[in-house]
């Protein structure tokens, strides 16, 4: 199944916590994907296609990358277990956005990123045991928590610094007055020049604005804030411009931080 990101589907047995209490008869068995990798080289790090990435990074299960390394012997010497965790995620989808923003979305399968593994990510043996026990110990005891933990993870990542950014450009003195005095509810309609927003993630613009209009009236209609932001405000004397652009951050009901 590699060309869907994967090589194995991995079903655990029901843990003996969920089969003995009522509390958790509802939890679902461990399982995860796992995308295999062999290698007689000992550089520990592998070119992954982003559209693979994509796979592994969005499944709402627990996903891995199994580095086997033979060092040209038959037999595996050692085997290296990398957790697409929660910085691996971010990073991939960062590289993903990035190549979206460029008008290249449709060559992800063409495009790689570096994905490193090191003596950290080693089993302790070259065993079906040894990969059984560090798998459970990424995922822990609930599917559940864990498919919680990388849905939340994956809705904040690339929005710390906001989910979107607008220009608004107004001018004459006289429209720039009224503009500075709407923002404090003295004011109600301003004349503006043009507005337009794009929305952003990792620090990075969309290539297409999702708002572009030449002109209008913007109204404050309430001036109590429903999200933090910073407005920068840039005045040219000599025409009698105002251009403002805003980053609108995202609701703080997904701003913490969360680990998978």
């Amino acid at each position: 199944m590699d060309t869907t990101g994967w090589d194995f589907f991995v079903e655990f047995a029901f843990s003996p916590n969920v089969t003995r209490s009522p509390f958790s008869l509802h939890e679902a068995a461990l399982e995860c994907k796992i995308q295999v990798k062999a290698t007689d080289k000992r550089d520990r790090k592998c070119a992954i296609s982003l559209a693979n990435l994509r796979r592994l990074v969005t499944a709402p299960v627990p996903t891995f990358f199994i580095f086997i390394e033979f060092n040209e012997m038959e037999a595996p010497q050692r085997v290296f277990l990398k957790h697409v965790d929660s910085a691996l995620c971010s990073r991939a989808l960062s590289r993903i956005h990035e190549a979206e923003a460029s008008d290249k979305g449709d060559r992800l399968h063409k495009m790689t990123m570096t994905v490193r593994y090191g003596d950290t990510d080693a089993l302790s043996e070259v065993s079906g045991a040894a990969l059984a026990a560090a798998l459970r110990g990424h995922i822990g005891e609930s599917m559940a928590e864990y498919s919680e933990r990388k849905r939340a993870h994956l809705e904040q990542a690339g929005f710390e610094e906001g989910s979107a950014t607008v220009c608004i450009t107004v001018e004459g003195e006289e429209n720039i007055a009224n503009f500075i005095n709407a923002t404090m509810g003295i004011e109600s309609g301003v004349p503006v020049s043009e507005i337009v927003a794009h929305h952003k993630r990792f620090g990075k613009t969309a290539s297409r604005p999702f708002i572009e209009e030449a002109g209008g009236v913007i109204e404050f209609v309430r001036t109590e804030p429903d999200h933090q932001g910073v407005l920068t405000i840039s005045a040219d004397n000599l025409r009698g411009h105002l251009s403002c652009r805003g980053l609108i951050c995202p609701d703080t009901s997904i701003g913490g931080k969360s680990t998978i």
